[in-house]
């Protein structure tokens, strides 16, 4: 009997995909779009900071110079590998007295959140990369907090401090 059924799903399915290519294609693009980045309340006294044009001229500069298609938050962009639009999108950012954290999108075939820390004691010179961490949406604020507070990472987590992650 449970062979039976799984050819009936097999059939209904295979009907309403040959039936309706374009509407199949439409509801799986709307399964994987994210019209709105996650958000995240960062525990910090200054932050969350929401647009790209909030950040200090030194830190957005930073960014933008190694992610030159990285877009502000609530602008369209990439989520999937379909496309040819950006793939970055600025989720949040937050500060302590001399660590900044950054949160960005990453789309294309493997949907993630980079989580980007960088050293810059007082604001003097120049802001300097120390992690660059990949998550998810339901764990990116915690990773936040985590280099916030500058706790150690976890062994098994991987971790570059450049940009080439």
């Amino acid at each position: 009997m449970p062979a039976a059924l799984c050819a009936a799903a097999r059939w209904v399915l295979g009907f309403f995909v040959e039936a309706f290519p374009l509407a199949t294609i439409a509801v799986l693009f709307l399964a994987m779009a994210r019209p709105q980045p996650p958000y995240c309340v960062p525990s910090t006294a200054v932050g969350p900071i929401v647009s790209l044009q909030e950040l200090p001229r030194e830190l957005r500069h930073e960014l933008t110079s190694h992610l030159p298609d990285i877009v502000d938050r609530g602008e369209s962009f990439e989520a999937t590998d379909v496309g040819s639009g950006p793939r970055r999108r600025f989720i949040t950012a937050a500060a302590t007295e001399s660590r900044w954290v950054i949160a960005y999108e990453h789309g294309g075939i493997g949907y993630h959140i980079h989580v980007l820390a960088f050293d810059w004691p007082g604001q003097r010179e120049s802001p300097s990369l120390i992690s660059n961490r990949m998550s998810f949406p339901d764990r990116f604020c915690n990773e936040i907090n985590m280099r916030l507070r500058n706790e150690p990472i976890p062994a098994d987590r991987a971790n570059a401090q450049d940009w080439n992650y």
